[in-house]
């Protein structure tokens, strides 16, 4: 009966080492598993670390691109302000510079009539300064406009 307890003991304890060999074994593949899925994890967060930041950056340079359009606008209408400006600078000598005809014709009329010549020739001369000054400002006027449209 002792043998026979011994041996069902010893089969026994063969038995629970297959089983602890076994769990053993069920054991180590779950760590490397465990060790893979914590790798997977760290390329994951990696990878959203860099997704984060690409967003992060895309938000920046619409960001930036935002203010760039906000500033093309601007310009835009400063662009805008002074072509109208001169505009109505060509206009304004425009209107002058015909004033000054007629009053220069309306001079000549009433010289050539009653004046002697050299009261005329003095009211033109006059007339021709006032034209050359008013051709001046516009000129003057015209080349602010176009450096400010060329650093625009």
């Amino acid at each position: 009966g002792a043998v026979k307890a011994a041996a069902n003991v010893e089969a026994k304890c063969v038995k629970l080492q297959d089983q602890l060999d076994k769990a053993m074994i069920n054991a180590k593949e779950a760590s490397e598993r465990a060790n893979r899925l914590e790798e997977e994890m760290e390329d994951l967060t990696q990878e959203m670390q860099v997704i984060m930041k690409e967003n992060e950056q895309a938000g920046v340079d619409q960001a930036s691109a935002d203010a760039s359009l906000d500033q093309i606008n601007i310009l835009q209408a400063e662009v805008d302000v002074l072509t109208s400006s001169l505009e109505a600078a060509e206009a304004a000598h425009s209107q002058r510079e015909h004033q000054l005809l007629d009053d220069l014709k309306t001079s000549v009329k009433a010289s050539a009539s009653q004046a002697p010549p050299s009261g005329g020739v003095s009211a033109n001369h006059e007339l021709e300064q006032q034209v050359r000054e008013l051709n001046r400002q516009l000129e003057a006027q015209m080349t602010v406009v176009e450096s400010k449209t060329r650093s625009l």
